[in-house]
């Protein structure tokens, strides 16, 4: 039987699906083994963008995204479906866990994911998930050189 956890974010997903007019595929549960699933989102954001979806992993938001931000770019400019991560580790409290980041689904639409999860805290909601849909993404180059997706 799925966690608690699996289950709300399931639900979540079917219910953001719903309102943005696709039907997120049931996927079996898959345990974290690296950092980027440590949120359990894996399921949740390969049922949104598809079985072939491209996994871009995660990356911190202070650590070196490149990889990932690479990976997007590249799916994004091939139009394959993809998904990524970026982990929020500049948090107030600590046991407040955050994270974003995009899917991309096989018809070209790109959206744009945040994540909460506050276990601890009686006052903030247990988990939240939203999504939206970008109205122009595209590949931003920083000041730095950096290549980033971003999305309006």
């Amino acid at each position: 039987m799925p966690s608690k956890r699996f289950q709300f974010l399931a639900v979540a997903a079917l219910a953001a699906a719903s309102q943005i007019g696709c039907l997120a595929t049931p996927v079996r549960e898959v345990p974290p083994s690296s950092p980027h699933r440590a949120f359990r989102l894996e399921p949740v954001l390969r049922g949104l963008a598809g079985k072939e979806a491209i996994d871009c992993g995660s990356a911190t938001q202070d650590g070196d995204r490149t990889p990932i931000d690479d990976c997007v770019i590249n799916a994004f400019r091939s139009h394959r479906p993809f998904f990524a991560t970026y982990e929020d580790t500049a948090r107030e409290i600590e046991d407040v866990l955050e994270a974003n980041g995009f899917v991309g689904r096989p018809d070209g639409v790109v959206y744009f994911y945040r994540y909460g999860f506050a276990p601890y805290h009686s006052q903030d909601p247990e988990e939240s998930f939203s999504l939206r849909k970008c109205s122009g993404a595209r590949v931003v180059t920083g000041s730095s050189g950096a290549r980033a997706l971003a999305c309006w």
